[in-house]
Protein backbone atom coordinates (compact mmCIF):
# COMPACT_ATOMS: atom_id res chain seq x y z
CA UNK A 1 0.00 0.00 0.00
CA UNK A 2 2.83 2.38 0.93
CA UNK A 3 4.50 1.59 -2.40
CA UNK A 4 1.33 2.54 -4.29
CA UNK A 5 1.13 5.84 -2.39
CA UNK A 6 4.79 6.61 -3.12
CA UNK A 7 4.32 5.90 -6.81
CA UNK A 8 1.24 8.14 -6.85
CA UNK A 9 3.10 10.99 -5.10
CA UNK A 10 6.03 10.62 -7.49
CA UNK A 11 3.64 10.87 -10.44
CA UNK A 12 2.16 14.07 -9.00
CA UNK A 13 5.63 15.58 -8.60
CA UNK A 14 6.52 14.74 -12.22
CA UNK A 15 3.20 16.13 -13.47
CA UNK A 16 3.67 19.31 -11.45
CA UNK A 17 7.20 19.74 -12.78
CA UNK A 18 5.92 19.29 -16.33
CA UNK A 19 3.25 21.95 -15.82
CA UNK A 20 5.77 24.33 -14.32
CA UNK A 21 8.13 23.79 -17.24
CA UNK A 22 5.27 24.40 -19.69
CA UNK A 23 4.35 27.64 -17.90
CA UNK A 24 7.98 28.74 -17.92
CA UNK A 25 8.08 28.10 -21.66
CA UNK A 26 5.18 30.49 -22.24
CA UNK A 27 6.64 33.38 -24.25
CA UNK A 28 7.13 36.64 -22.37
CA UNK A 29 5.54 39.73 -23.89
CA UNK A 30 8.27 42.21 -24.83
CA UNK A 31 8.22 45.95 -24.27
CA UNK A 32 8.05 46.60 -28.03
CA UNK A 33 5.11 44.25 -28.69
CA UNK A 34 2.28 45.48 -30.95
CA UNK A 35 -1.25 44.77 -29.74
CA UNK A 36 -4.17 44.52 -32.15
CA UNK A 37 -7.93 44.23 -31.63
CA UNK A 38 -9.70 43.23 -34.85
CA UNK A 39 -13.50 43.01 -34.94
CA UNK A 40 -15.71 42.03 -37.87
CA UNK A 41 -18.99 40.37 -38.79
CA UNK A 42 -21.22 42.37 -36.45
CA UNK A 43 -24.45 44.07 -37.43
CA UNK A 44 -23.10 47.56 -38.12
CA UNK A 45 -23.08 50.30 -40.79
CA UNK A 46 -21.36 49.20 -43.99
CA UNK A 47 -18.59 51.76 -43.57
CA UNK A 48 -17.75 50.24 -40.16
CA UNK A 49 -17.84 46.58 -41.19
CA UNK A 50 -14.28 45.95 -39.97
CA UNK A 51 -12.60 47.69 -37.06
CA UNK A 52 -8.85 47.43 -36.47
CA UNK A 53 -7.26 48.90 -33.34
CA UNK A 54 -3.45 48.84 -33.36
CA UNK A 55 -1.41 49.90 -30.33
CA UNK A 56 2.33 50.32 -30.74
CA UNK A 57 4.91 51.99 -28.52
CA UNK A 58 3.83 55.55 -29.38
CA UNK A 59 0.30 55.63 -30.79
CA UNK A 60 -3.21 54.20 -30.73
CA UNK A 61 -4.44 53.70 -34.32
CA UNK A 62 -8.08 52.92 -35.06
CA UNK A 63 -9.12 52.15 -38.64
CA UNK A 64 -12.53 51.31 -40.08
CA UNK A 65 -13.07 49.44 -43.35
CA UNK A 66 -16.13 48.64 -45.44
CA UNK A 67 -17.08 45.18 -46.73
CA UNK A 68 -14.64 45.59 -49.63
CA UNK A 69 -11.92 46.30 -47.07
CA UNK A 70 -11.58 49.88 -48.25
CA UNK A 71 -10.49 52.34 -45.59
CA UNK A 72 -13.41 54.56 -44.53
CA UNK A 73 -12.05 56.28 -41.40
CA UNK A 74 -8.87 56.48 -39.36
CA UNK A 75 -8.22 57.93 -35.90
CA UNK A 76 -4.73 58.30 -34.41
CA UNK A 77 -3.92 59.38 -30.86
CA UNK A 78 -0.65 59.36 -28.87
CA UNK A 79 -0.29 56.87 -26.02
CA UNK A 80 1.71 57.84 -22.95
CA UNK A 81 4.34 55.55 -21.45
CA UNK A 82 2.34 54.78 -18.31
CA UNK A 83 -0.77 53.71 -20.23
CA UNK A 84 1.32 51.62 -22.59
CA UNK A 85 3.16 49.89 -19.73
CA UNK A 86 -0.08 49.26 -17.84
CA UNK A 87 -1.50 47.52 -20.91
CA UNK A 88 1.59 45.33 -21.31
CA UNK A 89 1.50 44.41 -17.61
CA UNK A 90 -2.20 43.56 -17.93
CA UNK A 91 -1.45 41.16 -20.77
CA UNK A 92 1.43 39.58 -18.85
CA UNK A 93 -0.33 39.29 -15.48
CA UNK A 94 -3.42 37.76 -17.07
CA UNK A 95 -1.37 35.16 -18.93
CA UNK A 96 -2.37 36.19 -22.45
CA UNK A 97 0.26 34.10 -24.23
CA UNK A 98 -0.97 30.97 -22.45
CA UNK A 99 -4.65 31.44 -23.31
CA UNK A 100 -6.66 29.26 -25.66
CA UNK A 101 -6.72 30.19 -29.32
CA UNK A 102 -10.54 30.22 -29.40
CA UNK A 103 -13.25 31.12 -26.90
CA UNK A 104 -16.81 30.29 -27.88
CA UNK A 105 -20.12 29.46 -26.18
CA UNK A 106 -19.94 26.50 -23.83
CA UNK A 107 -22.63 23.90 -23.36
CA UNK A 108 -25.66 25.49 -21.77
CA UNK A 109 -24.78 29.07 -22.74
CA UNK A 110 -27.24 30.89 -25.01
CA UNK A 111 -25.95 31.85 -28.46
CA UNK A 112 -25.75 35.61 -29.00
CA UNK A 113 -26.05 36.79 -32.61
CA UNK A 114 -25.05 39.98 -34.48
CA UNK A 115 -22.06 40.65 -32.18
CA UNK A 116 -19.47 39.56 -34.73
CA UNK A 117 -16.05 38.11 -34.04
CA UNK A 118 -13.01 39.56 -32.28
CA UNK A 119 -9.34 38.68 -32.53
CA UNK A 120 -6.79 39.98 -30.04
CA UNK A 121 -3.22 39.62 -31.29
CA UNK A 122 0.18 40.29 -29.76
CA UNK A 123 3.00 40.53 -32.32
CA UNK A 124 6.71 40.74 -31.52
CA UNK A 125 9.99 39.34 -32.76
CA UNK A 126 9.73 35.57 -32.81
CA UNK A 127 6.08 35.37 -31.72
CA UNK A 128 2.54 36.06 -32.86
CA UNK A 129 -0.24 35.08 -30.47
CA UNK A 130 -3.91 35.45 -31.45
CA UNK A 131 -6.92 34.81 -29.23
CA UNK A 132 -10.27 34.65 -31.03
CA UNK A 133 -13.69 35.28 -29.42
CA UNK A 134 -16.57 34.06 -31.55
CA UNK A 135 -19.19 35.41 -31.04
CA UNK A 136 -17.70 38.56 -29.51
CA UNK A 137 -19.57 38.58 -26.19
CA UNK A 138 -18.40 39.10 -22.61
CA UNK A 139 -19.97 35.92 -21.25
CA UNK A 140 -17.89 33.77 -23.59
CA UNK A 141 -14.61 35.11 -22.17
CA UNK A 142 -12.88 34.09 -18.94
CA UNK A 143 -12.41 36.92 -16.43
CA UNK A 144 -8.74 37.52 -17.32
CA UNK A 145 -9.50 37.85 -21.04
CA UNK A 146 -12.49 40.08 -20.32
CA UNK A 147 -10.21 42.42 -18.37
CA UNK A 148 -7.86 42.68 -21.36
CA UNK A 149 -10.77 43.26 -23.72
CA UNK A 150 -12.16 46.04 -21.49
CA UNK A 151 -8.81 47.85 -21.60
CA UNK A 152 -8.65 47.61 -25.40
CA UNK A 153 -12.25 48.77 -25.75
CA UNK A 154 -11.44 51.81 -23.62
CA UNK A 155 -8.46 52.62 -25.86
CA UNK A 156 -10.69 52.29 -28.93
CA UNK A 157 -13.00 54.94 -27.45
CA UNK A 158 -9.99 57.08 -26.61
CA UNK A 159 -8.78 56.92 -30.21
CA UNK A 160 -12.11 58.34 -31.39
CA UNK A 161 -12.41 60.96 -28.67
CA UNK A 162 -12.13 64.67 -29.49
CA UNK A 163 -11.49 67.76 -27.39
CA UNK A 164 -13.83 70.74 -27.05
CA UNK A 165 -11.73 72.73 -29.51
CA UNK A 166 -11.78 69.87 -32.02
CA UNK A 167 -15.54 69.55 -31.60
CA UNK A 168 -15.96 73.27 -32.32
CA UNK A 169 -13.90 73.06 -35.50
CA UNK A 170 -16.00 70.14 -36.76
CA UNK A 171 -19.30 71.79 -35.81
CA UNK A 172 -18.49 75.17 -37.33
CA UNK A 173 -17.26 73.72 -40.61
CA UNK A 174 -20.38 71.58 -40.81
CA UNK A 175 -22.75 74.50 -40.16
CA UNK A 176 -21.09 76.78 -42.71
CA UNK A 177 -21.34 74.10 -45.39
CA UNK A 178 -24.91 73.08 -44.53
CA UNK A 179 -27.75 74.41 -46.77
CA UNK A 180 -29.30 77.00 -44.43
CA UNK A 181 -26.13 78.85 -43.53
CA UNK A 182 -24.41 78.48 -46.89
CA UNK A 183 -27.47 80.01 -48.63
CA UNK A 184 -27.54 83.33 -46.72
CA UNK A 185 -26.04 82.87 -43.25
CA UNK A 186 -23.56 85.11 -41.45
CA UNK A 187 -22.21 85.99 -37.98
CA UNK A 188 -21.84 82.42 -36.71
CA UNK A 189 -21.36 82.74 -32.93
CA UNK A 190 -20.51 80.08 -30.37
CA UNK A 191 -22.87 79.95 -27.37
CA UNK A 192 -22.37 76.77 -25.35
CA UNK A 193 -20.58 73.42 -25.15
CA UNK A 194 -21.41 70.35 -23.07
CA UNK A 195 -19.94 66.86 -22.83
CA UNK A 196 -21.59 64.34 -20.50
CA UNK A 197 -19.09 62.59 -18.22
CA UNK A 198 -21.07 59.36 -18.61
CA UNK A 199 -20.87 59.62 -22.41
CA UNK A 200 -17.51 61.28 -23.16
CA UNK A 201 -17.82 60.53 -26.88
CA UNK A 202 -20.93 62.71 -27.11
CA UNK A 203 -20.68 66.49 -27.49
CA UNK A 204 -23.47 69.07 -27.56
CA UNK A 205 -22.80 72.52 -29.02
CA UNK A 206 -25.02 75.55 -29.49
CA UNK A 207 -24.48 78.40 -31.97
CA UNK A 208 -26.39 81.41 -33.24
CA UNK A 209 -26.27 82.95 -36.70
CA UNK A 210 -28.18 85.36 -38.90
CA UNK A 211 -29.92 84.76 -42.23
CA UNK A 212 -30.80 87.57 -44.62
CA UNK A 213 -34.04 85.82 -45.66
CA UNK A 214 -36.76 83.86 -43.93
CA UNK A 215 -36.98 80.07 -44.08
CA UNK A 216 -34.55 77.17 -43.89
CA UNK A 217 -32.36 75.13 -46.18
CA UNK A 218 -31.40 75.97 -49.74
CA UNK A 219 -34.10 78.42 -50.87
CA UNK A 220 -32.84 78.86 -54.41
CA UNK A 221 -35.77 79.43 -56.82
CA UNK A 222 -38.16 79.74 -53.86
CA UNK A 223 -40.31 82.72 -52.90
CA UNK A 224 -38.64 84.02 -49.73
CA UNK A 225 -39.08 87.05 -47.52
CA UNK A 226 -36.07 89.37 -47.48
CA UNK A 227 -35.98 89.85 -43.75
CA UNK A 228 -33.08 89.45 -41.35
CA UNK A 229 -33.73 86.34 -39.27
CA UNK A 230 -31.86 85.20 -36.17
CA UNK A 231 -31.36 81.47 -35.70
CA UNK A 232 -30.12 79.12 -32.99
CA UNK A 233 -28.70 75.74 -33.93
CA UNK A 234 -28.08 72.97 -31.43
CA UNK A 235 -25.82 70.14 -32.55
CA UNK A 236 -24.85 66.77 -31.17
CA UNK A 237 -21.59 65.13 -32.19
CA UNK A 238 -20.81 61.52 -31.48
CA UNK A 239 -17.03 61.29 -31.66
CA UNK A 240 -16.32 63.25 -34.84
CA UNK A 241 -19.70 62.79 -36.51
CA UNK A 242 -22.66 65.17 -36.50
CA UNK A 243 -25.68 63.07 -35.51
CA UNK A 244 -28.19 65.85 -34.75
CA UNK A 245 -28.45 69.46 -35.94
CA UNK A 246 -31.68 71.26 -35.09
CA UNK A 247 -32.33 74.91 -35.97
CA UNK A 248 -34.72 76.92 -33.78
CA UNK A 249 -36.06 73.69 -32.31
CA UNK A 250 -38.12 73.01 -35.45
CA UNK A 251 -35.87 72.36 -38.47
CA UNK A 252 -33.74 69.26 -38.92
CA UNK A 253 -30.69 70.51 -40.81
CA UNK A 254 -29.36 67.00 -41.44
CA UNK A 255 -32.58 65.66 -42.92
CA UNK A 256 -33.67 69.00 -44.40
CA UNK A 257 -37.23 68.90 -43.11
CA UNK A 258 -39.47 70.13 -40.32
CA UNK A 259 -39.56 68.01 -37.19
CA UNK A 260 -42.60 65.77 -36.98
CA UNK A 261 -43.73 67.50 -33.79
CA UNK A 262 -44.21 70.83 -35.61
CA UNK A 263 -45.69 69.57 -38.85
CA UNK A 264 -49.29 70.55 -39.42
Amino acid sequence: MKRIILVFLLALVILSAGCTEEQNNTPEISDDAVITLLTYGAYSPAEMAVSELVINSTTVNLSYYNYEHELTARYIKPIDEETRNNLLDLLRNNGFTGMQELYEPQKGQPLVVDTGTAEITVTQDGMTKTVKIDPYFDDYMPANLREINDALTYLRSYAMSISEDEAKVIAEEWIMNAPTYSFDGSDLTFVDYHSDTEYPSQHTLTYTFTSSHGGYGDRTDQMVTQVVTNHTIEMTLYNSNVVFAIIDGIWDEREQNMLESVKV
